[in-house]
């Protein structure tokens, strides 16, 4: 194969440039996320290596240019592995790579200017390389942020083929006869075209991370309460939705608990608007904590809050209503100040409501009920037809 390796030097210096200027626009687009800034940053000193290694073919006796390249070359790839490290939210080990860029100037210092030697420079670089991929495929791979899990697993991918790339030259570099980077060698030739590919589906790879963690907080903010952290009603109406139609395709029934926090005009009153919100969060927690993994919690609306239990029938919904219960009671807010109960009603998909619509009303009927009879209590709801506009001011 009789490849310009110069011209692939030059393809894959004006590629990283592109993709720098992308992400550069990127960066100030969607500047929430800690990382793209550092991410760019080796994306240009990558770009830089391959324009110094461009300038070698033309003038080879500029020994600095081969020292600037390799450790420039080195340090990209650590930028590359911060950058990923603060956007998926781990260690980035700033010693530890503070020690790896020393050694590398050294080491290429020396094999350089003292003991010239091709293969050694390159294989002290590819072993850096290598070790940072290494660890960005870990972190990528035990990523636990699902907006953009499947980007992830496509990035470390790519690193893991080019780590194999990398290691593949490493192993055969020594037996090989080159002499020089821009040797017509089919080990250089592999190695440039790979690099081409490499940071080619690196880049988007990383974008593409960028951008599903985006819409996945976009689609966050457009279904949770920003108070209280849980689902909002125009959410939980879609996971009702979702539950109705798990009954009717495998006839899974759910139950549903509507609790209101008992006198919370009071509890304003008493400690002001903020002491209201710092109960609300509290309650969201307590509820939290005393709730399965696959069960839903959701604000309804003002102090009141919806629960949905999944293939739960009514007996146990009633338990799991009076845990709540005395959970919320045994539990006061901002640090034990603030004393709250709650009341709740209880319905069963079916049982207490053929279709949504008079569900919601009869739980809402029974949460209607434990506040008119002394509040702090959990009330079954039953199936009757119920006023449509109930007189809810009673609920204080």
């Amino acid at each position: 194969m009789n490849v310009d390796i110069a011209t692939m030097s030059l393809v894959v210096s004006v590629s990283s440039i592109l993709h720098a200027i992308i992400l550069v626009f990127l960066f100030f687009l969607v500047d929430r996320y800690r990382g793209v800034f550092i991410y760019t940053i080796g994306t240009i000193l990558s770009a830089l290596t391959f324009f110094f290694y461009l300038i070698r073919w033309f003038y080879p006796e500029f020994l600095i240019l081969r020292f600037l390249g390799n450790v420039i070359i080195v340090m990209a790839r650590i930028f590359y592995f911060i950058g990923i490290a603060r956007f998926v939210q781990k260690d980035e080990y700033y010693v530890f790579w503070s020690l790896v860029i020393f050694l590398s100037i050294l080491s290429q210092a020396y094999f350089t200017y003292i003991d010239s030697s091709f293969v050694f420079r390159n294989l002290e670089l590819l072993t850096a390389i290598i070790i940072t991929q290494i660890l960005s495929i870990l972190y990528l791979t035990s990523n636990k942020k699902e907006s953009f899990t499947t980007s992830a697993y496509f990035t470390a991918f790519i690193l893991l083929l080019d780590t194999v790339s990398l290691s593949f030259r490493a192993i055969v570099l020594p037996f090989s006869g080159i002499k020089h980077l821009f040797h017509p060698n089919m080990v250089n030739t592999i190695t440039f075209f790979s690099v081409l590919i490499a940071d080619q589906l690196r880049n988007s790879g990383f974008i593409m991370m960028v951008i599903q963690r985006l819409q996945g907080d976009l689609k966050a903010q457009a279904n949770i309460d920003f108070l209280t952290k849980t689902f909002n009603r125009r959410a939980i109406q879609e996971q009702l939705s979702n539950e109705e139609l798990k009954y009717y395709k495998m006839g899974k029934t759910f139950s549903v608990v509507l609790l209101d926090i008992d006198r919370f005009k009071s509890i304003n009153d008493n400690y002001g608007h903020d002491g209201g919100d710092i109960v609300l969060k509290h309650l969201s927690e307590v509820l939290k904590q005393n709730l399965r993994k696959r069960d839903i919690l959701g604000r309804w609306g003002g102090e009141e809050f919806i629960v949905i239990l999944p293939d739960t029938p009514i007996d146990r919904a009633l338990i799991v209503a009076e845990r709540l219960r005395k959970s919320v009671e045994s539990n006061p807010a901002a640090n034990g100040l603030i004393q709250h109960t709650i009341s709740l009603g209880v319905a069963t998909f079916m049982q207490h409501g053929k279709t949504m619509e008079k569900l919601i009303k009869n739980v809402d009927t029974a949460l209607y009920q434990a506040k008119k009879t002394g509040r702090n209590k959990v009330i079954k709801a039953i199936e009757i037809e119920v006023n449509p506009n109930p007189d809810r001011n009673h609920r204080a």
